[in-house]
């Protein structure tokens, strides 16, 4: 059969762009011992405002946003090669790949901010409302939303092209008889 698989643009955009706001994000993370000294180098002046708002990004000692860039790492892995599949018209591959990509990067971010619930704030309690919504709310919820769109449109292909594959089969099945 032939491969039926719908890829949205918008899709292969986000990808590319969450690669790349990943790796610079995993990059600040996993040398924060140098990169919390060196806020005035400009690749990393947006995070001397952000460790204000999410305390969790300047702790170094902390393992959980550690761990959390080396799931970045193993994200934009996943992304790139989402994308090299879809660039070799393998669209099915491509469609499962990057919406396994997708479902880490969402529930990672749930995780996240699960665990900022469970500690009562206890690393962004410090702002007021604006702060933490315009900050910290909005720019976190397109890590859940997008991704979650991605996983939607995609597993919605997927599911449509198995149904013409077992269509097929059952055609083929009935042939038999």
């Amino acid at each position: 059969t032939t491969q039926t698989v719908y890829f949205p643009n918008c899709i292969a955009v986000w990808l590319t762009i969450s690669s790349l706001i990943c790796l610079w994000d995993a990059m600040f993370v996993l040398n924060r011992a140098t990169t919390l000294d060196s806020f005035h180098n400009p690749i990393w002046a947006p995070y001397k405002d952000y460790v204000l708002v999410d305390r969790l990004y300047g702790k170094v000692e902390n393992d959980f946003v550690w761990s959390q860039s080396i799931l970045n790492l193993i994200e934009i892995f996943l992304n790139l090669y989402a994308l090299r599949l879809l660039s070799s018209q393998k669209f099915k591959a491509a469609s499962v790949t990057a919406l396994v990509a997708s479902a880490m990067t969402s529930s990672k971010t749930i995780l996240y901010h699960v665990m900022e619930i469970s500690c009562d704030g206890c690393n962004t309690k410090q702002n007021d409302w604006a702060t933490f919504l315009t900050l910290y709310v909005l720019p976190n919820g397109v890590w859940i939303w997008v991704p979650m769109y991605a996983c939607y449109v995609l597993g919605n292909s997927l599911c449509e092209d198995n149904k013409d594959d077992a269509l097929v089969k059952i055609d083929e099945s009935s042939n038999d008889e």
